[in-house]
């Protein structure tokens, strides 16, 4: 990791890089921020953003859904500067997405050199996936961008350039907000902790005494929603889960159900053709030859970052599939 302190003429590069990044970043997402029709979800979203807003006292009016209520929340306070209510729910979205370039902008300058950092975030800017959901009111960008966020303080614990008793309470509450955000939190939770035992932190004086405190901070911020929160009305609903039915049975998980797992891999591939692109696949490629030549720990950290949460899902998923696609179609005359 990058610890030097850059000089001011590299500061003052970085600083023009950062400002370019995000004029091209605010061009691909704000212009015809409309133009897509509302999906369903954004209508439900910023439904519940307007109850929230009308009536503070239903600030957890998401949760009878099994909803966490974080991009509610934020919603809420962007209705009050725009007229239209779509525009108002696809602004959270694009500010989640800036956050997040920033994010893999400095994860990718201290990891490797300023120059990874800019074409990490050029990359993050252009690539269709992040696109086209940083263009929507949908919990996601959000989750990505404290995701990214979490995994910058988690490189800060292992390389120990922060205070530590900070940086794990950051994490914490970094943590507390994802779970806030969206039940799949967890798939991001699980690659900070298993960055620390790769990098040994775990062994250092103090780790799990700080680690606990990282781990108390999301259970009691999300103890006292659930406690406060109205019981879900929607039948089949459950808290934080959502719906069982998205997951494989324990009982037919423990009979490793091979062909629902081939299923789900097997479709994980309109991910990478579809938002991803074979070009950025074929560069994901050659980063995985670089990390078996390598074995650097920076690597091995990022491809875990890329493949855990889409295996565990793999694994556990009753269906996997996206819901948000689309397509160009050019007019025939």
């Amino acid at each position: 990791m990058q610890t030097q302190t850059p000089s001011p003429s590299h500061r003052r590069k970085q600083a023009l890089a950062l400002a370019l990044l995000t004029l091209l970043y605010a061009w691909t997402r704000l212009f015809a921020l409309t133009r897509l029709p509302i999906f369903s979800d954004e209508a439900i979203y910023i439904h519940w953003a307007q109850i929230i807003l009308s009536d503070p006292t239903q600030i957890l009016v998401s949760m009878t859904d099994g909803k966490p209520p974080l991009f509610m929340w934020l919603n809420a306070m962007t209705l009050a500067w725009f007229n239209d209510p779509l525009v108002a729910g696809r602004v959270v979205s694009v500010l989640a997405g800036w956050a997040a370039m920033l994010g893999v902008f400095f994860i990718g300058r201290d990891l490797f050199s300023p120059r990874a950092g800019v074409a990490s975030a050029l990359l993050y800017v252009l690539l269709p996936y992040t696109l086209f959901f940083d263009r929507l009111a949908l919990v996601d960008g959000l989750l990505t961008a404290l995701g990214v966020w979490s995994l910058r303080w988690a490189f800060h614990i292992v390389h120990e350039t922060r205070d530590s008793k900070k940086a794990f309470r950051v994490l914490g509450v970094l943590w507390g907000l994802m779970l806030w955000t969206k039940a799949s939190a967890v798939l991001w939770i699980v690659i900070p902790v298993l960055m620390f035992f790769m990098w040994g932190a775990h062994k250092r004086t103090g780790f799990w005494m700080q680690m606990g405190v990282a781990v108390s901070i999301p259970l009691l911020m999300n103890a006292v929603i659930y406690y406060l929160a109205p019981p879900v009305r929607m039948p089949g609903r459950l808290p934080f889960l959502h719906h069982l039915a998205y997951f494989i049975p324990l009982e037919e998980l423990i009979r490793f159900p091979f062909l629902i797992w081939i299923r789900n891999l097997w479709i994980t591939h309109e991910f990478f053709a579809t938002y991803l692109t074979w070009p950025v696949a074929l560069l994901l490629l050659m980063g995985l030859v670089k990390l078996i030549q390598k074995k650097g720990k920076a690597e091995m950290a990022l491809w875990s970052w890329l493949v855990l949460p889409g295996l565990m899902i793999v694994l556990v998923a009753q269906g996997f599939f996206s819901r948000y696609f689309y397509r160009w179609f050019r007019r025939r005359r």
